[in-house]
């Protein structure tokens, strides 16, 4: 009885996770390039990693908008962007995660 109650959790955690991530991805999908730009001012040039992690976030939206929503662009651009903006995201997790630091033992 308690495997079928634990299932249960399990499966309304998955549905409920399943619902946000879905009604996120449709508000990123409406917004505007001017929305998306503000959200990038709104960061900041901070030189703090978790400033550069939300950043290069933000950055890949901005590529996915042009690459989607933009007209008469060259679609190796968009794929540049978002590969350096992935580079950057990464770089700033090791950098969170410790991994970036020398003289750690």
């Amino acid at each position: 009885m308690f495997v079928v109650q634990l299932q249960f959790v399990a499966f309304a955690m998955v549905v409920v996770s399943l619902s946000f991530w879905l009604g996120e991805m449709h508000v990123r999908n409406r917004r505007s390039w001017e929305a998306i730009a503000v959200r990038l001012k709104l960061h900041g040039p901070g030189l703090t990693a978790w400033s550069r992690f939300r950043r290069a976030g933000i950055v890949v939206e901005l590529a996915d908008f042009a690459e989607y929503k933009v007209g008469g662009i060259d679609p190796a651009l968009p794929q540049r962007v978002r590969r350096q903006a992935i580079a950057m995201r990464l770089s700033a997790a090791r950098a969170l995660a410790g991994f970036g630091q020398r003289g750690r033992s």
